[in-house]
């Protein structure tokens, strides 16, 4: 397939604060094409970091389009506390993907056309924005996340090898970061690194799961038990929120991705 020669350059913005009603500062990264007119804009929350794929940024700004990719609450370059948020009754992810939709909508180099991307949990992001109706939100392409998580999680059976390798090496790194704490498992990839070699087999026939050691998932423990004691509820709710959804949706996932229960969006 021929690609176009027609590419802006493309400028970037690093760790541009985002306020949310609450006063809580959200970071974003900001790519741009360099163009003195107005955009569409792609906005994408993510709680695995901002800066994990700079490319991707990149390759969305040269085509014209500016890419906002912002880090959730209490990830990363953000402020404020994380957990979750399909499992926080409290969780704020509805009011700050609200707004920070209305927030990229008055960029100066916006043409007030917002859209949003991701995959997984920034895929829920999406979906917890979408039926609360930000005005310039004008479609979704939310990939790989399901309407009902029970449908993620095989009918209420607990993923038990999925649920705790997310938590240990993908959420609590970071977790390690913010806390300041001098630990080896402060990387995403070391902490894999340490799970294949010395720790998978310890806390995947630990018993009872509910005891595994806050250190071993730090931060994340309250997390970790509220999934157990929790694991055959949808706690997406996602399919009652559809009705409130008014702009198009391109709902997309793979055969092997276990996310069948795509299509019930």
């Amino acid at each position: 397939m021929a690609v176009s020669k027609n590419l802006f350059p493309v400028t970037v913005d690093r760790n541009v604060a985002v306020a949310m009603r609450d006063g809580t500062v959200l970071c974003a990264d900001i790519y741009r094409p360099k163009a003195n007119r107005g955009f569409p804009v792609l906005v994408e929350r993510t709680p695995y970091s901002k800066e994990r794929d700079p490319e991707k940024g990149a390759r969305i700004a040269e085509r014209g389009f500016v890419y906002v990719v912002q880090d959730v609450r209490g990830r990363y370059a953000s402020d404020g506390e994380f957990g979750a948020g399909f499992f926080r009754a409290e969780h704020t992810d509805s009011e700050d993907g609200y707004d920070t939709i209305e927030w990229a909508a008055a960029l100066p180099y916006s043409n007030g056309n917002v859209g949003t991307v991701g995959t997984s949990y920034a895929g829920w992001t999406q979906m917890e924005l979408a039926h609360v109706r930000p005005p310039h939100l004008k479609a979704i392409m939310p990939q790989a996340i399901v309407a009902n998580l029970l449908d993620r999680e095989m009918s209420g059976v607990l993923r038990l090898g999925r649920v705790l390798w997310w938590t240990i090496n993908t959420l609590a790194p970071d977790q390690r970061v913010r806390a300041k704490t001098a630990r080896p498992t402060e990387d995403v990839s070391e902490a894999e690194r340490l799970w294949t070699e010395r720790d998978r087999g310890k806390w995947l026939w630990f018993l009872p799961l509910q005891e595994i050691p806050d250190d071993a998932m730090f931060a994340m423990g309250p997390h970790w038990r509220h999934w157990l004691e929790n694991h055959a509820v949808d706690n997406f709710r996602f399919e009652a929120k559809h009705w409130n959804i008014e702009v198009p949706a391109l709902v997309t996932t793979g055969w092997y991705d276990q996310q069948i229960g795509s299509i019930k969006n």
